[in-house]
């Protein structure tokens, strides 16, 4: 599907020659450089996009189906649009976490990073309007993408801030330093706290005393991750006005895969290997090879650390993570016994158990008759075993 997605670059290149100011015409080549390596390497949210057209398309009666244009619309257009804004969290990402090679020292690199995730968004409205309103029914849904596009952007930053002021280590070892979630919350809706109230219940069953700090992590994840798969939900079900019982299970699935992704993503930061060919495969998207650690190295505390600290041993992720940046020369020179503390402690077998229930919950939201179901299904396999799985067994 990237394929058929890269060309939409061009359509971005256009659009910005009207912002050219010199006769060099490298803002194109220095704003959509990672975007263009990126698009076409199994673009997640615009798969997810199109299937979940086609599963509601199915789902719609003969007569309800819409026009032959939505065809453009969801297989093309709107999945680029969600293209562009998980590019603007990368390009943020590699900042905030030292990730893909751009360290904070390295200032052309980390102003490029800035500058073209700010002329992006700028871009994401640009193209909605050129690109995506011609398709629509009528105006009153392009508003409602803007509005929700707007909303997603701004619970990144949001989850971002969360993750950089109170997601450390210092805030897990004094209670008083995390603040407690306010009830019932628009950012934390109770439709979403019920679709993974299990799942958190059982983590803090297994790390007792640190309730809060939990909350917050599950909160965390909704903002920066689970959002947006609810959000191409919400939005497919608007375009093509779609109000039947797939609604809830839809918003669901999307949300407990969110969940299931994130998680398996926060084991994945352990998945370290010195065997030069097994890093090269740990590449993805939005991490190079030498990204392993990154959420250690930042004193993220990821699940895999809410499961390991339960023990309050003194190893080496302890030592680091108590020592502080002085202490960065352990990850580099102890690869392997991180790897092994992290093992024995239980914390990756319990991450995987725990993104394998979710999976199997989220499965059951979906309708087996639908000819669809398999796609997300597949989707969800990857709970069951993935790269960085056998890294760990």
């Amino acid at each position: 599907m990237g394929k058929s997605l890269v060309k939409e670059i061009e359509v971005l290149k256009k659009i910005l020659e009207t912002y050219q100011v010199f006769s060099d015409a490298k803002l194109a080549a220095y704003t959509l450089s990672y975007f263009k390596s990126k698009i076409d390497n199994k673009p997640l949210r615009a798969y997810f996009c199109r299937k979940l057209y086609e599963y509601l398309s199915e789902a719609k009666t003969a007569d309800g189906k819409g026009p032959t244009k939505w065809k453009e619309l969801f297989f093309l257009k709107l999945p680029f649009l969600f293209e562009m804004v998980i590019v603007i969290q990368y390009l943020e990402n590699h900042i905030l976490d030292d990730k893909y090679d751009v360290r904070k020292g390295q200032d052309k690199t980390v102003n490029q990073n800035l500058i073209s995730a700010n002329i992006l968004r700028a871009l994401l409205f640009l193209y909605l309007d050129k690109e995506v309103t011609p398709l629509l029914a009528d105006e009153k849904q392009v508003l409602v993408i803007h509005r929700l596009l707007s909303r997603l952007l701004l619970f990144v930053d949001l989850g971002q801030r969360i993750d950089k002021e109170y997601n450390n280590y210092q805030c897990w070892v004094d209670a008083d330093q995390f603040p407690l979630l306010l009830e019932g919350r628009y950012l934390f809706p109770p439709f979403v706290q019920d679709c993974i109230s299990s799942f958190s219940k059982l983590v803090k069953t297994e790390v007792t005393g640190k309730d809060h700090f939990i909350d917050g992590y599950f909160q965390r994840l909704y903002l920066t991750n689970v959002y947006f798969f609810e959000c191409i939900v919400e939005i497919v079900l608007t375009m093509m006005n779609y109000e039947g019982r797939e609604k809830g299970n839809l918003r669901k699935f999307a949300i407990q895969y969110g969940y299931m992704l994130q998680i398996i993503n926060d084991y994945a930061d352990f998945a370290y290997s010195p065997n030069k060919k097994e890093q090269a495969l740990l590449k993805t998207g939005g991490k190079k090879t030498t990204d392993f650690f990154a959420d250690l190295y930042n004193f993220n505390i990821t699940l895999p650390l809410i499961y390991h600290l339960e023990e309050g041993s003194r190893r080496k992720i302890e030592a680091y993570l108590a020592g502080g940046r002085r202490q960065k020369k352990i990850l580099t020179q102890y690869p392997m016994q991180i790897v092994n503390e992290i093992k024995e402690s239980g914390a990756i077998r319990k991450c995987i158990d725990l993104s394998r229930q979710l999976s199997l919950s989220a499965r059951i939201c979906l309708d087996e008759k639908n000819s669809m179901t398999p796609y997300f299904e597949n989707m969800c396999d990857i709970a069951m075993k993935n790269k960085f799985y056998n890294i760990f067994i």
